[in-house]
């Protein structure tokens, strides 16, 4: 009989717990995803896609530590996801995943501090890899100190205006 395990999340307690957002328009892989990192001890919540994603993560009530994106999804792809949930909340690292080799070469300039990519299909103990790789990089944050500007955003149609660091 196979043996169970639990992965300890990084850090220490259970206010240590790390949360992900699993954006993955296929319901079966989202879901095989979900129970992989769940096993592991991670909180995780779903998305069907990007705009569904926007709204967990503009609500600003759950604290986000990885936005875990399919590239390929309707209404909203992970990159343009990742473009704008960097200009909301700079804090979240960013691991996409894709089946499409081509877009590989749209990724080159991506791969940067708390960004990375997984290429499906991939095995449970790949993507436990990957994801305590990111979270336990240190990712830069705007110093508070920092002077912001307010800038617009188009969210479903509508111009939305958010706060982000100078650049």
């Amino acid at each position: 009989m196979a043996e169970c395990f639990r992965v300890s999340p990084i850090g220490g307690g259970s206010s240590d717990i790390k949360t992900i957002l699993v954006v993955e328009d296929e319901a079966t892989v989202r879901s095989l995803v979900r129970e992989f990192l769940q096993l592991a001890g991670y909180r995780v919540r779903e998305a069907s896609d990007g705009v569904e994603a926007l709204r967990h993560i503009a609500d600003g009530r759950a604290r986000i530590d990885l936005l875990l994106t399919d590239l390929v999804m309707p209404r909203m792809g992970g990159k343009e996801l990742a473009e704008r949930v960097e200009v909301i909340r700079p804090e979240i690292r960013i691991l996409y995943m894709s089946g499409y080799t081509d877009e590989l070469v749209d990724l080159a300039g991506e791969r940067n501090a708390g960004r990375g990519f997984l290429q499906k299909p991939f095995r449970r103990d790949t993507l436990l890899g990957k994801v305590h790789e990111l979270l336990a990089e240190s990712r830069r944050v705007p110093d508070p100190g920092v002077d912001t500007v307010d800038r617009e955003i188009e969210f479903e149609g509508h111009p939305e205006t958010v706060t982000g660091p100078c650049i």
